[in-house]
């Protein structure tokens, strides 16, 4: 791959305008307790009403929302993490003016991307820009087949039809919302997180890799069951507010849109839950926080507890209900040394005993068997 850099000087000028332009908006002038519970009310509310006033149906269609709606989170929380001085304040009413504010901030990030990329591109010197008047333009197309994209995207619903189950336990957890103005609450408790463990089970047990491989400080079996609880927390939480929203609450929830909890009850909440060590909570709850273990770029794909302040912790059920827990752990392995070092290992360990166990699947089908390394 060629190693020159196909930047110009002026184009140069133009990447540094671009990189400073969400300066501008005024989220950035907030302490970081406010201007992300302001932009991650912002991103719940476009989940929300895509799911529950449009009623969007067919999976591949709310997959690829889902999806996009977390992509398009971690270039603005990213912002706001590295431009925002800390905070402990939490805005406690609705303001159209910063809900405008996240919404160009969104839309700001949205178009950031296409830069980045083409950017990225001409760093790496596959792709060559021209500057003309005020636009930059690619000379060639960098992006010609989008055959992986479509891929990627679709996929074959293997999940089991659970509807009945799970509508039960939903009216369930509706039964105990209770309605104020414009704020609701709920019961949260281990019988019906247990419940909701339960019924969503064949939506949960989605994890391919092998439970007991152990990490440094925890198993993937210990990964997996915290964030399992967090999945059932965020839904229990989004469905409260659905019921919540039915029943008058004004602005439909949107000032308990994301469910806040202090360090110390969430790492409580989850041992209660899970039963596991307090120790090995704590080390994954903060494996997963936005910002933490040194992670240079923060994504909240990857670390979706987000820390508005020293001790509040943000969990955003749009962080959670669509997404990839698996997927999003294993990248997350891959920016810590040593959980690297080690996944490394045990995928190597079991890429060698993959040949023997598909042999013996196979082996009895009527089709001769032929097996090479591939290099």
């Amino acid at each position: 791959m060629p190693k020159q850099r196909n930047i110009t000087p002026d184009l140069e000028v133009v990447e540094r305008a671009i990189d400073v332009e969400h300066l501008k908006n005024r989220l950035t002038r907030l302490t970081f307790s406010e201007s992300a519970w302001y932009f991650l009310a912002f991103c719940e509310e476009r989940q929300f009403k895509y799911l529950e006033i449009e009623n969007i149906n067919g999976r591949q269609n709310i997959s690829n929302y889902v999806d996009q709606i977390i992509n398009d989170m971690k270039i603005p929380l990213r912002w706001l993490w590295r431009s925002c001085k800390p905070g402990a304040e939490i805005p406690r009413r609705y303001c159209s003016e910063f809900y405008g504010v996240s919404w160009d901030f969104y839309n700001l990030a949205h178009e950031y991307r296409w830069f980045e990329l083409a950017y990225v591109y001409a760093s790496a010197g596959v792709a060559t820009l021209q500057l003309q008047d005020n636009t930059v333009i690619p000379i060639a197309p960098f992006r010609q087949d989008i055959r992986y994209e479509a891929y990627d995207r679709l996929c074959l619903d293997e999940t089991p039809r659970i509807e009945d189950d799970v509508g039960e336990f939903l009216r369930k957890v509706q039964q105990t919302v209770r309605v104020s103005g414009d704020r609701f609450r709920y019961s949260l408790n281990p019988r019906i997180v247990n419940q909701g463990l339960d019924v969503l089970s064949p939506v949960l047990d989605r994890f391919w890799l092998p439970m007991s491989w152990q990490l440094p400080r925890y198993t993937f079996g210990d990964f997996s069951n915290v964030f399992n609880v967090l999945r059932v927390m965020t839904v229990i939480h989004h469905f409260a507010r659905v019921a919540a929203a039915e029943r008058g609450c004004i602005g439909m929830g949107y000032l308990d849109s994301i469910l806040l909890m202090r360090k110390d009850e969430l790492s409580k909440r989850l041992q209660r839950y899970t039963r596991l060590n307090v120790n090995i909570v704590n080390e994954i709850v903060h494996d997963a926080t936005f910002g933490k273990r040194e992670i240079r770029d923060p994504d909240p794909a990857i670390q979706p507890l987000i820390p508005l302040s020293s001790d509040r912790i943000a969990i955003s059920p749009a962080l959670f209900m669509g997404s990839d827990i698996e997927r999003n752990f294993t990248v997350l392995l891959n920016r810590l040394p040593k959980e690297k070092e080690a996944y490394s290992r045990l995928s190597n360990e079991r890429e060698k005993d993959l040949p023997g166990r598909h042999y013996q699947a196979i082996a009895t089908a009527a089709f001769p068997v032929l097996a090479r390394r591939i290099t």
